[in-house]
């Protein structure tokens, strides 16, 4: 069996996908500790394309946005560890061990979660952020890129589909609530093009309600306050 499920949710977006199927299946130093699981919530015949032994490709037949399709595609593996990853990712050859990496903090028993650094992420993750260490615990970790023990998830209470924006800051505090570590690697770069499909649906930051927007911060926001807490929420924040 296989150490690491990968599950990407794509929309119609081929122009990314494809790039970035193709940048974790031509690494030959993760071949064997991975399967990828491509869930299509766009055009049924949008992921046709897509011939490979290690990946499978579910059809829901509706777009179960992103939250939905990450709780589709962990029911469709049992592996012990799992990667959500955006679809408008790429692995560059510099991070060809980046599974074997990422993987290795789950040594300890108490990492529940583990992210990479790239350049389109918030908070300590950015490459561009000033931090003396590489390896660090934090209280949150950006869900473009997020390796989970899942029995960890399990015990933090799986996917919230309720979750307007902040999912990933949800299943941080969930994951540390349940007594689990948080780890950042900048030792491991994927790079990141960002808000792509997000924005081709819903407009950009400029627009009212669109991707990044101050409303679609704001729920999130809510969300995580009404759910956790104003303390939790800004104590989470300030990290």
């Amino acid at each position: 069996m296989h150490a690491v499920e990968i599950i990407i949710p794509t929309y119609d977006n081929y122009e990314f996908l494809a790039p970035c199927l193709q940048s974790i299946i031509m690494n030959n130093a993760s071949h064997g500790l991975f399967h990828i699981t491509v869930v299509n919530n766009g055009h049924k015949d949008s992921c046709n394309w897509v011939k490979h032994e290690d990946i499978t490709v579910l059809q829901p037949g509706k777009n179960l946005n992103w939250e939905g399709g990450i709780k589709l595609g962990l029911a469709s593996t049992n592996a012990p560890f799992v990667m959500f990853l955006n679809d408008d990712t790429f692995v560059p050859p510099s991070s060809r061990l980046w599974l074997n990496q990422l993987l290795q903090h789950f040594i300890d028993p108490k990492v529940g979660a583990v992210g990479p650094a790239s350049n389109v992420v918030m908070g300590y993750q950015s490459i561009f952020s000033q931090v003396p260490y590489h390896i660090f615990d934090r209280k949150f970790l950006i869900g473009f890129c997020f390796m989970v023990r899942r029995e960890a998830l399990e015990k933090a209470g799986g996917i919230d589909e309720s979750a307007p924006a902040a999912d990933d800051f949800d299943m941080s505090i969930r994951l540390r609530n349940a007594g689990y570590r948080l780890i950042v690697d900048k030792t491991v770069f994927v790079y990141h093009h960002g808000f792509k499909t997000g924005t081709r649906l819903m407009g950009d930051q400029s627009q009212r309600n669109g991707w990044n927007s101050f409303e679609h911060l704001e729920k999130g926001n809510h969300f995580i306050i009404k759910k956790h807490g104003f303390k939790e929420w800004f104590e989470t924040f300030k990290d």
